[in-house]
This record gives structure tokens, sequence and C-alpha cells, in this order.
């Protein structure tokens, strides 16, 4: 499954606050989540099943942290819903490069 084939949702009042703490739009870690080099790893400081995601986008590597993409029950359509996304740091940075 192509992430492109994914529906990302975010809550728009976390979007904004996302935005003017860490300077990256919800709308750009979408996009950035057809990055077919990602590299995901389950994130077990949460209570809920999420994942942190690495992904590149306009040769920036940002860190989403999203859902599980669930098939929506009516439609058929994979939806994953975005929680975080900052620009990565250093070290993450060199773990999305070196695979």
């Amino acid at each position: 499954m192509h992430q492109s084939e994914i529906c990302w949702t975010w809550d728009e009042l976390k979007a904004g606050a996302n935005l003017r703490k860490h300077r990256v739009s919800f709308q750009l870690a979408a996009l950035a989540m057809g990055d077919i080099n990602q590299l995901s790893q389950l994130d077990t400081d949460s209570y809920e099943h999420r994942f942190k995601t690495l992904v590149c986008v306009e040769n920036v590597v940002l860190l989403v942290v999203h859902t599980e993409p669930e098939i929506e029950r009516y439609s058929g359509q994979l939806i994953g819903r975005i929680i975080s996304a900052r620009k990565a740091k250093p070290a993450e940075s060199r773990g999305y490069y070196n695979g």
C-alpha cells in the first residue's frame, strides 16, 4: 500500500499549536508521509498505539508522530491521524540517511 493512498487527518487546534511551536504544518507532514524511504517505529512512550516516522520532504527530514492508518468502516479508505510533526534532530536525520 502506498502512503499516498492514505488520507491523513488531524485536530485543527493541535495543528495550529504544532505550527507555532515547531514551524512545521501538518499539511507538509501529510505530504512527507508519501516518502518511500520513510523509517517508522512504534512509539513506546505512548499509551496510544502510534508511530514515530522519519520522512524527508523538500530536503528536510521530519519526525512525524501518527496513528496507524485504519480502514474507515463506511468508505473503505485508509485513514491515519497526525499527532505532531517537527524537524528531525541531527542524530535522527543521520538515522534517516543511514537507514
